[in-house]
C-alpha cells in the first residue's frame, strides 16, 4: 500500500513537470518568474531581456500587465492561453496611479519576488507603452475556445467585478477563485486543473 501510494505520487510529479515543461509564463509588471514557482518564464521587465520572444509553447499563462505583452507579439493559432486578472477595461492612467497605489497598500509585493531597482525605469516605460493595446479587441482576434481567464475574486483594482462582467459578455470563459490580483495558490491550482482537463 506504502510502495503504491508513494508510486503514485512519483507519477504525479513526472506528470505535473511534463505539463510545466509545456507552459511559458509571462509574469505581471515589476514581477519575476520566480513568483510562478515550478514554471519556466521570461522576465519582461528586466532591461538585460529588452527583445524576447514567446516562441512555440503549447500553453502560455500571461498575468496582469503580461497579457498587454502577449498580445504584442506573434500568437499562433494552435496556443493554448490562460490569463490570470487581465487588464481589460481601458482606464485613464490617473485611474490606473491610484489604483497602483491602493494595490500595493492592500496586497504589497515580496521584495524578493520583483524586479530590482535598476531596471524600474525601463519596466514603467514599457508598463506605459504596453497599456495602450486594447486587451479586449486584440483578444476578439484570437480562437475563443483557446482562451481561459482566472480572475480573482478579491482583485478590486485591476480585473474588477467590472472587467469580468465585459469578459462573460464577449463569450470567453471565466473562472473565478479565492485570490486577489498577485499569484496565489488558488491561482496556482486552478491553472494546473485547466491544463490537465485540456485534451
Amino acid at each position: 500500500m506504502v510502495w503504491e501510494f508513494t508510486e503514485c505520487l512519483v507519477l504525479e510529479n513526472k506528470f505535473m513537470k511534463y505539463i510545466h515543461d509545456k507552459v511559458l509564463v509571462i509574469p505581471g509588471s515589476f514581477s519575476l518568474v520566480s513568483v510562478y514557482e515550478g514554471y519556466k518564464g521570461i522576465d519582461i521587465w528586466l532591461k538585460k531581456n529588452e527583445s524576447v520572444e514567446i516562441g512555440e509553447n503549447d500553453w502560455i499563462i500571461a498575468h496582469s500587465a503580461g497579457v498587454n505583452y502577449l498580445l504584442s507579439q506573434n500568437i499562433s493559432n494552435n496556443q493554448k492561453i490562460i490569463l490570470i486578472n487581465p487588464l481589460v477595461k481601458k482606464r485613464k492612467f490617473i485611474s490606473l496611479v491610484i489604483r497602483d497605489i491602493e494595490f500595493f497598500i492592500a496586497e504589497g509585493m515580496k521584495k524578493a519576488k520583483i524586479i530590482p531597482l535598476s531596471s524600474w525605469f525601463y519596466a514603467s516605460k514599457k508598463v506605459l507603452r504596453l497599456l495602450r493595446i486594447n486587451v479586449l479587441e486584440n483578444l476578439q482576434k484570437l480562437p475563443k475556445e483557446n482562451i481561459v481567464i482566472i480572475r480573482g475574486v478579491k482583485d478590486y483594482y485591476f480585473c474588477d467585478s467590472e472587467n469580468a462582467e465585459l469578459i462573460k459578455k464577449e463569450g470567453f470563459a471565466l473562472f473565478e477563485v479565492d485570490a486577489a490580483h498577485n499569484w496565489n495558490q488558488n491561482i496556482a491550482n486552478k491553472v494546473e486543473e485547466i491544463i490537465k482537463n485540456v485534451k
